[in-house]
């Protein structure tokens, strides 16, 4: 048999839930091959709460799955609790939308029964209070669908018998008076606890004050009182005795883990008293036999207060002396004696699967109470006037406090808009300022750079001595001198500067021979740029990793703004940094088998100067690292000569930083002698725990709490796609965009004047701090333009991006992206925008944060060195 129960199944309260076992058990008695499909609220919950019982859950919210269901069962079964009541409103209209949200959702499954020619019982039902015409019409028409009622108290037997035939409607009583909440009872281990349960009513915040404040009169006069708020609907509870709790003093509540309903029978089992309003709740403590009162707020529970002799107070008239009085009465009672009570409904319902003819519908006696029907009507009534004078009021001072916000809001809009304006007009003198304040500090630099270069230099040396000379000296002694600092001046000037620092050179001359002694290798990078640049690069990474493995370095800076070098520094005991490459490249002896780490870039060495090299023994790594372009290199003649004549037989070995440029050195070299090595990271420079890092001051300074951040750093420059960045700024207004990095061309300034309100310019940021800023994106982006520069790129950024666990969202021509978890690659400006939003959906996800580290790991500087190192030694293994 397989038999569809309906009713308020699957919300975690504890009276439904527990009515459903009950039922559950009692016809399993009767027919133990039963099945069951239960209409539930949540199906999940219900399935794991009936997990040892022939039960599937049903969507509550499916029509189909709800029609397909009640076709397909034998029987249906209407079960338990207060289904029909107006408290809520009852409206015929709500059957028609908005499926199974309502109270007249209830009449679906049987409905659908007699439809499908089902049997359909209502078993144990409370009833009201229903006082409108439309109600009672609904009522009439929802109790005449059901074959056989059972009903469990009797003013809804009196109520139910005047809608319907009266053969058809039993009287008995609540199924949970006969069930056994014992199997999930505990041992009380701590006295004096009063359990405390109140759930969600009109007036609610009332409620909880007067409450809050009564037991903290009872707390004050039984120091050894503690309270135990105890949620009897697991979904509704916990926010209003959430609000409790804050009136309570911490150190006077019990603790204690509830989960499920099993947790609510067994946090009462350890109560000495409890206060309720819900009246399954009662019905627990009393059969567990802790002493209790009701807060009572229908007929239901007054009826149920007075059949087993218990105290209990009006919701409606509460009072919190009233409250604090009974409750003083409460803690000093004894547990009720348990009595028996008749229940009927499963052999009525046995009869009825049966066809069987009861002998006649008979009452229960021993429950037989004066009816409360009439003096709750009145309490219901009272409440929705109340309710509505409540309401009235609140309406009125709203309307009031609208008017008053209304003037007030046009007020400040008005200075708003002046002060925008005003802030618009300081912002752009700002950025003007900022601008000509930029050009004027790079102006500086670079001059300083130059009268830095001309008072170190050895001419101007000689220079001020001659001068010196000319002014201070007789004419007549002119003549021999002149022809001696002719002499000096003839002398070539690249001799006389290794003589200015032929201390410096021997040292590093001394040092190369003892690290090839060694059986280390020794590697020099030609000056392109300054060691201590903002973003360190691709020669610095290598640097340090080469350093690490045991070999000598050195790096050879420029000088040109960030270094001010003379001489050289160490770096660590393996890397040092000096500015005296054109003296030590010009000794002929020493060099012999040192690695020169060209950059394809390096705008300074000639072709013609990389055979001298070759001369002098010295072994070319030529270094791929970009498409030769005027956007990236400046002036390119140079470089793409050098390029372009460059054969196999001039360097060792050439290595490739993309696929594009591995592919084209293919098409030129022999393989052995290319080696693809993309860009890597420094991973534990960028594998650093948010919640360990102070926001900066600059982010701080947006002010804009829970607004996701998308963020950029690196060079800003042409290839970087403006109107993509400007096209995501409207499109995603709720989003602020960071940039990060130097103004490389001053193509930036563009965007920057649009002033799109959520598109923030930070400048450069130091390498060192650079993971302390990029830690708080949510998003990382890498908006390159279309284009062969995009096409030959592997973005540094992208493995520190994912060291730092941020999903990653980039242009279609940044080929080297592909192929990666969480780097979503965009087609169009559109895709971007929406890759953009799906990033910020897995931007949390533990899992997509810790593959991201993964990959990044993986894709470490240290990898890429050992790499190099082994192909070297591969190639001097073959020669």
């Amino acid at each position: 048999m397989k038999i569809f129960l309906s009713g308020y199944y699957g919300a975690k309260n504890l009276g439904d839930e527990l009515l459903l076992l009950k039922v559950i058990e009692d016809i399993l008695a009767i027919a133990p091959q039963a099945e069951f499909l239960v209409w539930s609220i949540d199906k999940e919950f219900t399935n794991s709460f009936l997990k040892d019982y022939p039960v599937s859950a049903v969507d509550r919210f499916s029509p189909a799955g709800t029609v397909n269901a009640v076709k397909s069962s034998d029987l249906v079964v209407l079960g338990g609790g207060g289904i029909i009541q107006e408290y809520y409103g009852i409206k015929i209209e709500d059957l028609f939308k908005d499926f199974g949200y309502h109270v007249v959702s209830y009449a679906v499954p049987p409905f659908l029964g007699k439809l499908f020619g089902k049997k359909v019982f209502y078993w144990c039902l409370g009833h009201g209070p229903v006082v409108t015409e439309e109600a009672l019409y609904f009522s009439r028409w929802f109790y005449s669908l059901a074959d056989r009622i059972t009903v469990r108290d009797e003013a809804s037997f009196e109520e139910i018998s005047s809608l319907v035939s009266k053969d058809k409607v039993y009287l008995d009583t609540d199924p949970l008076l006969h069930f056994d909440f014992k199997r999930w009872a505990v041992e009380k281990k701590e006295p004096n606890i009063l359990g405390v349960s109140i759930r969600w009513w009109f007036f609610e915040e009332t409620l909880v004050e007067k409450v809050g404040r009564a037991l903290r009169r009872l707390l004050s006069e039984r120091p050894d009182l503690k309270i135990f708020l105890i949620p009897c609907d697991l979904n509704l509870d916990p926010a209003v005795l959430g609000r409790l709790q804050a009136l309570l003093p911490e150190e006077r509540l019990v603790r204690f883990e509830i989960e499920g309903i099993e947790d609510i029978v067994r946090a009462i089992s350890l109560c000495q008293w409890f206060v309720g309003m819900r009246l399954h709740s009662l019905i627990c403590a009393y059969k567990l036999g802790v002493p209790f009162l009701a807060l009572s707020y229908d007929g239901k529970t007054e009826e149920f207060v007075k059949s087993v002799g218990a105290q209990s107070v009006k919701v409606v008239e509460l009072t919190e002396e009233e409250l604090f009085l009974k409750l003083k009465v409460l803690i000093s009672s004894k547990p009720l004696g348990v009595r028996e009570f008749t229940y009927k409904t499963p052999e009525i319902f046995k009869a009825f699967i049966n066809n069987d003819i009861l002998a006649e519908q008979g009452e229960l006696k021993d429950v037989k109470v004066d009816s409360p029907t009439f003096g709750y009507l009145q309490d219901f009534v009272k409440t929705l006037l109340q309710q509505r004078e409540e309401l009235q009021t609140k309406i009125s001072s709203f309307q009031r406090l609208s008017e008053e916000l209304r003037f007030e809001n046009e007020e400040l809009r008005s200075k708003v808009e002046e002060l925008r304006f005003e802030n618009e007009e300081l912002r752009s003198k700002l950025e003007e300022q900022r601008s000509e304040n930029e050009e004027l500090r790079s102006q500086r630099d670079y001059y300083i750079s130059k009268l830095n270069e001309i008072y170190t230099s050895n001419f101007w040396k000689v220079a001020r001595t001659y001068y010196k000379i000319r002014y201070n000296t007789p004419l007549k002694y002119l003549k021999p001198i002149g022809k001696r600092l002719k002499k000096i001046l003839s002398f070539n000037n690249n001799a006389y500067e290794t003589g200015i620092f032929e201390k410096e050179i021997k040292e590093l001359l001394s040092l190369i021979e003892n690290y090839k002694k060694q059986g280390k290798y020794v590697f020099i990078y030609p000056p392109t740029v300054d060691w201590n640049i903002p973003l360190y690069q691709r020669p610095q990474h290598f640097a340090n990793e080469i350093a690490k493995l045991g070999h000598l370095f050195i790096f050879c800076t420029p000088n040109s703004g960030y270094d001010k070098i003379k001489g050289y520094t160490i770096i660590n005991e393996n890397l040092f940094v000096t500015n005296l490459w054109s003296q030590l490249i010009r000794h002929n002896d020493g060099l012999e088998n040192t690695y020169i780490i060209l950059y394809s870039t390096n705008p300074f060495i000639k072709y013609s100067e990389l055979t001298k090299f070759k001369q002098q023994g010295l072994k070319i790594i030529y270094d791929y690292v970009d498409e030769i372009h005027p956007d990236i290199a400046g002036g390119v003649s140079i470089s793409l000569e050098r390029h372009e004549k460059l054969k196999e037989e001039d360097v060792l070995m050439v290595c490739c930083v993309s696929k594009k440029l591995y592919n084209e050195m293919l098409n030129r070299f022999s393989e052995k002698k290319v080696l693809y090595l993309p860009n890597g990271v420094e991973f534990e420079h960028f594998n650093v725990d948010k919640n360990k890092v102070p926001k900066p001051s600059e982010i701080e300074k947006l002010k804009r709490v829970d607004r996701p951040i998308v963020g950029y750093y690196g060079a800003l420059a042409k290839w970087i796609d403006y109107s993509l960045l400007e096209h995501l700024a409207k499109s995603l207004p709720e989003v602020d965009i960071v940039l990060i990095g130097v103004d490389y061309d001053g193509s930036l300034q563009e965007l920057l004047n649009a002033k799109p309100p959520n598109i923030h310019y930070l400048g450069k940021v130091p390498y060192s701090q650079l993971p302390k800023y990029a830690i708080w994106f949510d998003v990382a982006i890498i908006p390159f333009q279309e284009g062969e520069i995009a096409k030959a790129t592997s973005p540094i950024k992208m493995y520190e991006y994912m060291a730092l666990g941020k999903p990653i969202v980039v242009t279609k021509d940044l080929l080297e992206c592909y192929g990666y978890d969480y780097v979503f690659v965009s087609k169009t400006k559109e895709e971007f925008v929406e890759n953009i939003k799906k990033a910020l959906q897995i931007k949390d996800d533990p899992e997509v944060i810790n593959r991201l580290k993964e990959i990044a790991k993986q894709n470490s500087w240290q990898a890429r060195v050992e790499a190099l190192i082994k192909r070297i030694e591969e190639l001097e293994n073959e020669a």
